[in-house]
């Protein structure tokens, strides 16, 4: 099939099918009997919060993560 096809036949269906969905209104009694919980911050291990290049060595950097730590790596080609 050529890519042209594909992406009209494509573009067809998404449009056929979301046409006849709607949005769900929650009714009164539902909306009352949801709770408040706290769900984060979570661990939030992996995240990267900076990146810093040593201004006197370009090949060392120091990367410091969102769960706490600073690493250091001197490896760079």
């Amino acid at each position: 099939m050529r890519p042209i096809t594909f992406l009209v036949r494509s573009a067809a269906a998404i449009a056929a099918v979301t046409s006849t969905l709607t949005a769900q209104s929650p009714d009164a009694a539902t909306l009352a009997s949801l709770k408040w919980r706290s769900i984060g911050p979570v661990n939030m291990a992996g995240r990267m919060t900076d990146v810093e290049v040593d201004p006197k060595n370009s090949r060392v950097l120091y990367i410091t993560g969102g769960g706490a730590g600073v690493w250091k790596t001197v490896n760079l080609p």
